[in-house]
């Protein structure tokens, strides 16, 4: 995609200059077009380009009397197109509705450190000035993760766990076999089956399906050690007698207090009473410029919290965690193992959300060992305030025993029933199990070849901004 992004672009990048300068450029170059065609799927577009010019060279190669149009309409056989890499979520949803379930999302997970070191390494070799490349290193990977209020900036950390299947790159043999086992499983092999890890966090994504918090859907499961489910949890206000209420369940329909039924998210509530608080005591002792002092209370808090430049946006104070009315997935999971007198000791948390800090001090006091997570939750201080309790992403090797915090490895809820589900037959009909041939076998996945239209509409905005260059 990087090659694509700078030969498609007004200046080209020169590979000769130093690594650090070379990404960034790439980077520059990946901001300008999503900006410019404000679609966050601009660089994404330019690989469909050169999968539909792909497929017309091949057709044609294969048969001279098709016309451009008919060679760009028909499927290369036995061909697959790799997108390397994505970096904004807008990127996979765009590829999604091209292609549907054809479009198979990897994501590779590696330490940010050993990430780090990989980088530094890469730097060295083509700088001369080797003094600062573990400064660029950094700035790099955290630009790569998000760039801050950019909307159409490198956003890998919002692309990373919208992933068909997620797979540890750090050792490259086991790297391999996990990227063979999604090829067997995308190729129909009869005898592919979930892992505990994939069996538990299926069941927490069901388990966040509970939830109508206002805000987003965090489902948890413990497992005990055998990996057999003995709680579950999600999101949600809690219910009078334990629990959360239950959709169509008469006796839980009178005590229905969540917050869509109240109307409002508490949480948004207390954090505007608490800035208009501090914007009164501010006014008061004569703090504020004159102009802001004329404003009224929600005025200030609106322009602080909401305006344009807006200084409190984004804040640890603006993203205060404990008014909300929910209780956190995790702790509902811990909540109803309590309740049914399930023992958590060396127990496995599979979450759906890495879970925040005030849900890692519960995680830590109720024995847990183990957590496995998908989606990033910034907000968390929980790696912060418990560096010596808890081991995140394998960042550290220590003989001291600690909760460890693991990115999920195998496929995605999202995928795991059309993946696992039991092909058309799995024996003969002398009895005998069927053998998967590697070398016939097809997707197990099929959809129609309309998507060569997708691929037209999607294209059709690049069109717009390439004929506007000229």
């Amino acid at each position: 995609m990087s090659e694509l992004e700078a030969s498609g672009s007004s200046g080209r990048v020169s590979l000769a200059e130093p690594e650090h300068k070379r990404i960034d450029r790439l980077m520059d170059r990946g901001d300008e077009l999503r900006a410019q065609m404000e679609r966050g799927d601009a660089v994404a577009l330019l690989g469909l380009t050169a999968v539909r010019k792909h497929r017309t060279e091949y057709n044609i190669a294969r048969d001279k009397s098709l016309s451009t149009d008919d060679a760009a309409k028909q499927p290369a056989p036995a061909t697959a197109y790799i997108f390397h890499s994505l970096k904004h979520p807008s990127e996979v949803y765009m590829l999604r509705r091209v292609y549907g379930r054809l479009f198979l999302f990897l994501s590779a997970y590696t330490p940010r450190q050993k990430r780090h070191e990989a980088l530094c390494q890469r730097i060295k070799r083509t700088s001369k000035d080797v003094s600062e490349f573990h400064e660029d290193a950094n700035r790099l990977i955290e630009r790569d993760e998000k760039e801050a209020d950019n909307h159409f900036g490198q956003n890998v950390r919002d692309t990373f766990p919208l992933a068909d299947v997620f797979v540890d790159a750090r050792e490259p043999r086991e790297l391999r076999s996990q990227i063979d086992r999604a090829v067997r499983l995308v190729f129909g092999h009869p005898f592919v089956t979930p892992t505990a890890d994939e069996y538990a966090m299926f069941h927490a994504q069901a388990a966040a399906m509970r939830s109508a918090d206002l805000s987003r859907q965090v489902g948890a499961v413990i497992t005990n050690p055998e990996g057999e489910v003995i709680a579950t949890g999600c999101n949600e206000v809690p219910k009078i007698g334990g629990g959360a209420v239950w959709e169509g369940t008469a006796e839980d329909a009178e005590i229905d207090y969540r917050d869509f039924k109240m109307g409002f998210d508490s949480s948004a509530r207390w954090k505007q009473k608490i800035f208009t608080e501090i914007f009164e005591r501010l006014r008061s002792e004569g703090w504020l410029s004159p102009e802001k002092s004329k404003l009224d209370l929600d005025q200030l808090v609106d322009l602080a919290l909401n305006g344009k430049g807006a200084p409190f946006k984004g804040t640890r104070a603006a993203g205060l965690l404990e008014f909300g009315r929910v209780v956190h997935a995790e702790m509902h999971a811990l909540t109803e193992a309590a309740r049914r007198g399930q023992a958590t000791r060396d127990a496995i948390l599979y979450c759906n959300t890495f879970p925040c800090h005030m849900c890692a001090r519960h995680i830590i006091a109720s024995g847990i060992r183990r957590v496995v997570y998908i989606l990033p939750y910034p907000k968390s201080l929980a790696k912060e305030l418990y560096a010596n309790e808890i081991q995140v992403d394998h960042e550290r090797i220590s003989s001291i025993r600690s909760v460890t915090f693991e990115s999920f490895v195998g496929v995605s809820p999202n995928r795991y029933l059309s993946l696992f589900e039991m092909p058309e037959r799995r024996k003969e009909e002398n009895g005998f199990s069927v053998e998967w041939d590697p070398g016939n076998a097809i997707p197990k996945v099929h959809e129609d070849i309309s998507y060569t239209k997708r691929e037209i509409e999607e294209l059709h905005d690049l069109s717009e901004y390439v004929r506007g260059l000229n």
